[in-house]
């Protein structure tokens, strides 16, 4: 089981990382990777990332991801946050996940959650990121989430 969040970014713009996070159990999940301070530009990759330790083979998930980037030229913010709900014997709700978008909010604010569709197998287009292509790609199964995301100029 593992769950990650990939941003990949093709802009010509340097993004810095708002708000970002993770809640995972200190026995059952590992946290494996953590975002930098800056997504950069022209193939700048960052992710975040959790597991479960060999210890959860009964029950897994109740973790939760999430990382925003904001552009400090435009004031404009995108994110994905990931949830994996807990499940007992491979029995339960499979890992889901949410977007957002903002401008004009402060670099720490809040972010306005919103779902990423009707399935979590679907991917995710920014309509609302002025000047760019942001788009997430996810690989979802009942026990795993990975979602890459790509960052482009428009």
């Amino acid at each position: 089981m593992g769950i990650s969040i990939t941003f990949t970014n093709y802009s010509t713009t340097a993004w810095t990382r708002s708000i970002s996070g993770s809640e995972t159990d200190a026995v059952l999940q590992n946290l494996t990777k953590s975002p930098g301070p800056v997504l950069q530009a022209n193939a700048g990759v960052e992710a975040i990332a959790a597991d479960q330790s060999a210890l959860s083979f009964i029950a897994t998930g109740a973790i939760d991801l999430y990382c925003c980037w904001y552009d400090p030229a435009s004031g404009q913010r995108f994110g994905v946050q990931l949830w994996y709900p807990v499940q007992v014997f491979g029995i339960g709700k499979a890992p889901y996940w949410y977007v957002m978008s903002d401008r004009g909010k402060g670099i720490g604010d809040p972010a306005d959650w919103q779902n990423s569709g009707d399935d979590p197998s679907y991917p995710f287009e920014w309509s609302t990121v002025a000047g760019f292509k942001i788009r997430a790609s996810p690989t979802a199964g009942h026990t795993s989430l990975d979602i890459e995301v790509v960052v482009e100029s428009a």
